[in-house]
């Protein structure tokens, strides 16, 4: 981000399963869309690569992008100088997303298979230039499949309930910073209606005022013979300028993008070895974010673990209640002696 306007480019896709002879074109089609797109934070699901091959297949230069764990979802950032952008408190981030979860209706034995422990992704950036900066919590999900015999019912009750997760998880976050405003980017391949999903995003509203927002988008000519779009952004306390479909059917349209002529023809030629199409979101900081302060890193923070087994914080608090136990019998003997 080279001023204080600049924008951040955020690319959803589905890559889907990576196997028999159409993996090497997916592959390359998937780096393509990469290359021409320029995101600066990629989130992907059914990427069932090891960070090596990830880096291999898709372009990513070890030494600049950095990536979560994960084969539903995963998420790569950059983090050259040129992206401006910083990874807070990771160890930190995960130790209380894991919290949220443990709390969360998603672990009711019933929605086990949809667990966000495996299904989702969630990282803290700072973004930043000059003396603008914000948190934003970034979180990639693969949401239940269709295919799976779900009915509408039940996947709209797991879509809200990893709404609420996101938002416990937010503002989990943002009491630790200390900090009165978080951007939230929730990107992924939802397996629900952006109709629906929208509709049931108005119904959580009503009840606990997340915020969220769903951006509408023209889908890809391909794509809009579907049912449905299933591929979005939830956005939070973030500008966004732009959610459009990348064109991987349009060769005029890859070519506007930046595609070299050669790039686009290869791209919309073998489109179809995508399941998905990609989808971008460009956001900006909101206007009212200023500088934050950064979260504690991983060895001040509660993922430690003392000889007891607890967090280090819940075992500094045990030891000051001890403290206040001791100190004030302490203090009777000391005058007890001078009498």
């Amino acid at each position: 981000m080279e001023d204080c306007e600049a924008s951040v480019r955020f690319l959803c896709l589905n890559v889907g399963v990576s196997r028999g002879s159409s993996a090497q074109t997916r592959h390359r089609v998937v780096s393509s869309v990469i290359e021409v797109s320029q995101p600066h934070v990629v989130a992907l699901q059914e990427c069932k690569l090891s960070n090596n091959n990830l880096f291999k297949f898709f372009g990513f230069d070890p030494e600049r992008w950095e990536t979560t764990p994960g084969e539903d979802a995963r998420i790569v950032w950059d983090t050259s100088k040129t992206s401006r952008i910083e990874t807070v408190g990771v160890k930190r981030v995960e130790w209380l997303v894991s919290q949220c979860i443990r709390k969360s209706e998603l672990e009711d034995e019933t929605l086990a298979p949809w667990s966000p422990r495996h299904r989702s992704r969630f990282v803290l950036l700072r973004l930043w230039c000059d003396q603008r900066s914000g948190l934003v919590l970034v979180v990639c999900w693969h949401g239940p499949n269709i295919r799976k015999g779900l009915n509408e019912m039940k996947r709209k009750e797991i879509f809200i309930a990893f709404l609420l997760l996101v938002h416990r998880v937010k503002l989990s976050l943002m009491s630790e910073a200390g900090v009165s405003q978080m951007g939230v980017v929730l990107a992924g391949d939802f397996n629900m209606g952006i109709d629906k999903a929208q509709t049931a995003l108005r119904e959580l509203e009503l009840t606990v005022p997340t915020g969220f927002v769903i951006p509408e988008y023209t889908v890809s000519r391909r794509r809009s013979l579907k049912p449905s779009c299933i591929d979005y952004f939830v956005l939070s306390e973030v500008d966004h300028k732009e959610v459009s479909s990348f064109q991987i059917d349009n060769e005029e349209s890859l070519t506007r993008a930046g595609a070299a002529p050669v790039i686009a023809k290869f791209i919309v030629e073998n489109c179809g070895s995508l399941d998905h199409d990609p989808v971008m979101s460009i956001v900006q900081l909101a206007r009212s974010t200023s500088l934050l302060q950064l979260l504690r890193e991983p060895d001040q923070a509660h993922t430690e673990k003392t000889e007891s087994g607890l967090p280090l914080e819940e075992h500094t608090i045990m030891l000051t209640r001890l403290l206040l136990v001791i100190l004030p019998v302490l203090v009777i003997l000391k005058i007890g002696q001078r009498g």
